[in-house]
């Protein structure tokens, strides 16, 4: 009776345990995007986090899917990373080489790792978004893109996620 009791009470915290781990991600863009990639649930504050990180933050991504089998939720949950990565006032940091390539890499990545047509033109979009965000970034007094432009790769994936 007593063991069973134990058991049973181990078996009925151990969800309670892991789901704090992930809910206790903050503001560490490393831990924000592992929960997003391992869970498919998005916070309000992520974009907040993750948003202007640029490049880095799809070293991070890269890092989180070099552990696993590529599914199509993570196809889905990586897409809307870049675009909150990208969706900021800057598109790399200070000192990489200006170039979103590890972006580009987990994109031709998604790319050849899907058929569906729709994931595609996702894909498609958001690496023009980057590149016209990018573009823009370097010139002097450009209006930045922000995560509630109606033409920001962001706006235009959460949309599509949500219908």
């Amino acid at each position: 009776m007593k063991v069973s009791l134990i058991l049973l009470v181990s078996i009925g915290l151990f969800p309670l345990q892991t789901t704090r781990a992930y809910w206790q991600s903050g503001n560490d863009p490393n831990l924000v995007i592992k929960r997003i990639i391992e869970t498919g649930l998005i916070e309000g504050h992520d974009s907040k986090v993750i948003g202007g990180m640029g490049d880095a933050g799809a070293v991070i991504l890269a890092k989180v899917l070099s552990d696993r089998d590529l599914r199509q939720q993570d196809v889905g949950g990586g897409l809307w990373i870049l675009a909150a990565a990208f969706a900021g006032d800057r598109c790399f940091s200070p000192d990489s080489d200006r170039k979103p390539w590890a972006a580009f890499l987990l994109l031709r990545y998604f790319d050849l790792s899907t058929t569906d047509a729709e994931v595609k033109n996702q894909i498609a979009h958001l690496r023009k978004g980057i590149e016209r965000n990018c573009a823009e970034s370097h010139q002097i007094g450009a209006k930045k893109r922000s995560v509630t432009d109606d033409k920001s790769p962001l706006h235009s994936l959460t949309k599509s996620m949500s219908a």
